[in-house]
């Protein structure tokens, strides 16, 4: 009886007024996270190049394309054998496709973002996650570990 007597004592003012403070904190969070986004700070070209970092990245990308093709050439070649159906090959062929993405893109997405796909690069170049140097370097590094692949 007390307890529902206190709860029905609170004055729904300071309610509306936590509400409200509650609301404004949440627009000023989302206000700040736009200018984040907008607002990344751009590291020079010539200070990126020059950290541990940004190599490890290029050759993460350059290893995870080479492992891409490398696994999903050597599936469809084991497949070419006249008792295998051509639906076979293209079933199998694309479930090594789909499970080696996902199980490269689960280990270099730390390193690298595990881009994998120079169209991936580009398109992330256009939106400004990457930089030009960077997706430039990405895609001579994935085209470098397809071709060797």
């Amino acid at each position: 009886m007390q307890n529902e007597e206190k709860v029905k004592m609170i004055p729904a003012q300071p309610r509306l007024e936590q509400v409200v403070h509650m609301l404004d904190n949440a627009k000023e969070l989302l206000d700040d996270q736009k200018r984040n986004e907008k607002g990344l700070p751009r590291v020079s070209m010539q200070t990126e190049i020059r950290t541990l970092e940004f190599w490890r990245a290029i050759i993460a990308e350059c290893i995870a394309t080479f492992f891409y093709v490398v696994l999903i050439c050597s599936v469809h070649h084991t497949m070419k054998s006249p008792q295998d159906s051509q639906a076979d090959v293209q079933l199998y062929t694309a479930i090594a496709t789909g499970l080696s993405m996902m199980s490269l893109a689960h280990a270099f997405l730390p390193v690298s973002g595990a881009h994998l796909n120079p169209a991936v690069t580009i398109a992330c170049m256009i939106t400004k996650k990457v930089s030009i140097l960077r997706a430039a370097l990405y895609v001579c590094a994935q085209c470098g570990g397809a071709i060797a692949g």
